[in-house]
């Protein structure tokens, strides 16, 4: 107690005896009720934030005030770390018109709104006691916006903590894009606080629209009755313990003016009580499997309102999964789907959000199955939808209505123990309609397991090649005396671990705009070859050619049926007709290690979908590190063909994807191109 007092002591005593903190608090800058909300802590004792500040934000770079960013302000200005930097704003930023933070160009405001010259008045004080107010724009990229709607955003509330509603709100009135306004309907709060709060919010600006419900209505109804109040173009839902990023608006808004769609949504990251960041959820683009396994989504999800009505809004029969049930019916009407790529969106993570505590809404997981059972019957698609062991991810069993004939494709290895594994093969498989073909490269081996087999109740046949020609034209060959309507490549390294795997590769295989379908490949020893972020330094053509394959399936989730750009043959379903309609696998210059990649992607040119299921399941009996492949000079020189023949393609990125993961990582952007291309570095601006 006693050190505690001296601490508070000194503390006082350096606050009146410093001249900066002095001025820290005679600028009016400083917002005690910005802060004291940043803070959990300060709720609960009587300490006087800028005390507080002196005593520990400054050295854990807590932000004083609305539009002040530390972090921002030391990198770019590069004040002495040992001293306050708000504080050399005060003292120096101001006079020589340093930016506040990333997005308020303090001379742009001055000149554009003709404040006058020597006013006493900062550019930014004036922008948060008066531009706020009258929507003025901060920077020249605001202004610019050819096209400028206004974004009604949609807060349903309901017995919200005081801080968490306030920095809610304020991350809305603090957006760099003026024009917006927030819609919030209270669901009967027992909290009598939360109407007061509510209600002094609303004389602050104009823009903050509010209401109160007669009778609980749940989530879905408070969120309707909000959209009810909005006037805007676009509808965009925020949680109202959660935050928008400080510029959320204006990235969503130079997108609309870029990329015009009906239907948008953004990376998020999940915050703790105080701000600091747990984790990053970087998406993929639109994957429409993907999403029927798991939402994916979640936030940031902004809509044209009038799709919003179109669709009949939030229906409460399906509260706790709500969200998601609204994002797959918008997703199915939308004419265009666009993910921004960027962090708009801070989830906040407590004791009664599915964030952090799936145990606390259990009934949200039965809630997202019906949802995906909904989007079904609504799609027309037969199909059951099962929990899985992963809350909130789902499998979808689909109806067959055929069993049509399948052909199962497998080059000898010469391995001893092949005519086990084939065995094992045989009589796992239950799907009846199945012709075997083994491709082998003698006669001894042809007469041998002709002999062996030549009594065998399934239907197996040899076919004699040589293994001097590439696995692409091997495979060609064996396609051309088969009979099966659809096609498995089957590599014989791969011990199979579910009965029904073919049953399993053929519900997504007879999709009419179905492409290459792959099965999920166990790692030997639980040792995968490659993993999210990319090892740049491996020189291997094999682990090269693997990352394309596997990338986006390791950063969406291995356990997901989802749409992928590229695919093993490793274990791999085609549909004949597709496979002869692109002539097969390129056997003239991509025969042994890309073949398989490229007609992937010739597939997603003609308009086909590649998908990965995990419930064609296998294993590798031996590292993939030592399959037989030929010389590295043939590999490189297969990998720099592939490189120039979809330079573009690969320029582009992989959609499903996300970079985002690679600078987190320590790796920039330019130079994992640069190997993900062979040199080329395209983007979507430079083609």
């Amino acid at each position: 107690m006693i050190q505690r007092l001296k601490k508070n002591i000194k503390s006082i005593w350096y606050y009146f005896s410093c001249s900066n903190y002095r001025r820290v608090k005679n600028s009016r800058l400083f917002d005690a009720d910005w802060y004291r909300d940043r803070i959990p802590g300060l709720q609960t004792n009587s300490q006087d934030p800028l005390i507080h500040y002196i005593d520990f934000g400054v050295q854990e770079g807590k932000s004083p005030s609305p539009l002040f960013d530390p972090i921002f302000y030391k990198k770019t200005y590069g004040p002495d770390p040992s001293h306050d930097p708000f504080d050399h704003y005060l003292r120096e930023g101001i006079r020589i018109n340093h930016s506040p933070c990333p997005w308020f160009d303090p001379e742009f405001y001055q000149q554009h709104y003709s404040l006058p010259e020597g006013n006493k008045v900062s550019p930014l004080k004036h922008y948060l006691t008066e531009g706020l107010r009258r929507k003025f724009y901060p920077n020249s990229d605001v202004y610019e916006l050819a096209e400028k709607p206004v974004i009604s955003i949609i807060v349903p509330v309901y017995n919200v903590s005081a801080l968490h509603l306030n920095n809610c709100i304020r991350s809305v009135l603090y957006q760099s894009y003026p024009h917006w306004e927030i819609c919030l309907v209270d669901d009967c709060s027992t909290n009598k606080d939360v109407r007061l709060l509510l209600e002094k919010w609303a004389t602050k600006d104009g823009r903050i629209k509010i209401d109160f419900l007669d009778k609980n209505q749940g989530i879905s109804g408070a969120t309707n009755a909000a959209v009810f109040l909005a006037k805007g173009k676009y509808l965009g839902f925020l949680d109202n313990d959660d935050e928008l990023a400080e510029e959320c608006l204006f990235r969503l808004v130079e997108t609309i003016n870029s990329e015009a769609a009906e239907l948008y949504y953004s990376d998020e990251d999940l915050i703790g009580e105080d701000g600091s960041q747990f984790s990053v959820f970087n998406k993929p683009d639109f994957n429409e499997e993907l999403l029927l396994s798991h939402n994916y989504v979640t936030h940031f999800v902004v809509t044209e309102k009038k799709l919003y009505e179109r669709v009949g809004g939030l229906d409460n029969k399906f509260d706790g999964a709500q969200d998601f049930d609204l994002f797959l019916k918008l997703s199915e009407k939308a004419e265009k789907v666009v993910h921004i790529p960027e962090i708009l969106y801070h989830w906040r993570a407590s004791d009664s959000s599915t964030s952090i505590n799936h145990d606390q809404k259990q009934y949200a997981n039965e809630a997202g199955r019906r949802a995906v059972a909904g989007a079904l019957a609504r799609r027309q698609i037969t199909a059951d939808v099962l929990l899985t062991d992963w809350k909130f991810f789902y499998r979808i069993k689909k109806e067959r209505l055929e069993s049509p004939p399948v052909s199962v494709i497998i080059l000898y290895n010469g391995n001893e123990d092949f005519t086990t594994w084939l065995s094992e093969l045989l009589s796992l498989t239950t799907y009846l309609d199945t012709e075997f073909i083994v491709v082998v490269y003698s006669e001894e081996d042809l007469g041998r397991f002709s002999m062996l087999y030549g009594k065998s109740s399934h239907n197996i046949k040899f076919l004699l090649s040589t293994d001097k020609d590439p696995v692409a034209t091997r495979y060609n060959e064996a396609v051309r005396k088969s009979s099966g309507q659809y096609l498995v490549f089957l590599n014989p390294c791969i011990q199979l671990q579910t009965v029904d795997w073919v049953e399993a590769m053929l519900e997504y295989a007879m999709v009419k705009n179905s492409g290459v379908v792959g099965g999920r490949v166990l790692p030997y020893q639980n040792n995968d070859l490659v993993a999210t972020i990319p090892d740049i330094g491996e020189q291997s053509d094999l682990y090269y050619s693997r990352f394309l394959q596997r990338c986006s399936q390791h950063m969406n989730g291995l356990q997901c049926v989802q749409n992928v750009i590229m695919l093993s043959w490793d274990l791999a379903m085609v549909k004949r007709t597709s496979f002869l309609e692109l002539d097969g696998f390129a056997q003239e210059s991509l025969g042994n290690l890309f073949a398989d990649s490229d007609l992937c992607l010739r597939m997603r040119s003609h308009g086909y979908v590649n998908i990965y299921t995990p419930f064609a399941l296998g294993q590798w009996l031996r590292p993939e590190e030592n399959l037989p492949l030929p010389a590295k000079s043939v590999t490189s020189a297969e990998k720099r063909f592939f490189q120039r023949q979809w330079q573009e393609t690969l320029g582009m990125g992989d959609p499903y994807y996300n970079q985002g993961v690679l600078a987190q990582n320590g790796i920039e952007p330019d130079t994992f191109m640069k190997w993900y291309t062979g040199g080329h570095s395209l983007t979507k601006e430079t083609l």
